[in-house]
């Protein structure tokens, strides 16, 4: 079922955008101005059908249609009002005070319609000035636990740990008391250090058949036959 309410002309207005209006030279039957004057060529006639003027859309209200004109320059009261808006007699529009959005664009608030602003408090003594920053302490509470230290790592404490703990602290740990302890843990469990490829082999030897290598890769976490 077609929807039989009016287009909104906002929308309509803004699809359809006029093209800017032809440069007029001069009054009809005047020649353009001769050599020395930067003038161009002759621009087409204004009239309705060279702006591509969109027909008025049906069931507008009057509001509505009056801001058709005004936006189109349909009427002659129109164009005229279109033409002088940024001119002189646009000043008249500020000065009458017509418009309440217009005067508070061009003529700002009047801080005496705020209300009453005798007060001591209304305004602060230091705006514009620079604070310096204040050096109290934030009212926070600290928990005991927060002032306490945690023991110190033993290798009685990494003997415990499983052997992919022991890699963690290897590879995550760098240049720290944790590293070492863990490479220590890990040679007296038989893994071997590889310098060059910075892997740790293990050497298994079955009872029966030649001994078989492990490599612990870092990248997938896990125990590997060494091939």
């Amino acid at each position: 079922k077609a929807d039989a309410r009016p287009p909104d002309l906002q929308d309509q207005l803004a699809r359809m955008q006029p093209p800017p209006a032809p440069v007029n030279l001069g009054p009809p039957g005047v020649p353009p101005p001769g050599p020395g004057f930067a003038a161009g060529p002759p621009g087409p006639p204004t009239n309705q059908a060279s702006m591509h003027v969109p027909p008025m859309p049906p069931n507008l209200s009057n509001e509505d249609q009056q801001k058709f004109q005004q936006i189109y320059g349909t009427t002659p009261q129109a164009a005229k009002a279109q033409r002088e808006k940024f001119g002189l007699t646009g000043i008249l529009e500020v000065v009458r005070m017509h418009d309440p959005h217009l005067n508070t664009l061009a003529l700002g608030v009047d801080l005496t319609a705020l209300g009453q602003m005798n007060f001591p408090d209304a305004f602060h003594l230091n705006a514009g000035i620079e604070l310096p920053p204040s050096r109290r302490e934030p009212d926070y509470n600290l928990p005991q636990s927060y002032f306490s230290s945690p023991p110190a790592l033993k290798q009685s404490h990494v003997s415990k740990f499983s052997g992919e703990t022991l890699f963690y602290m290897f590879y995550n740990m760098p240049k720290e008391n944790h590293q070492a302890l863990a490479a220590q843990e890990l040679y007296k469990k038989g893994w071997k250090y590889q310098k060059a490829e910075k892997l740790w082999y293990l050497e298994h030897q079955p009872q029966v058949g030649e001994p078989r290598w492990y490599v612990w890769d870092p990248n997938t976490w896990e125990r590997k036959d060494a091939r």
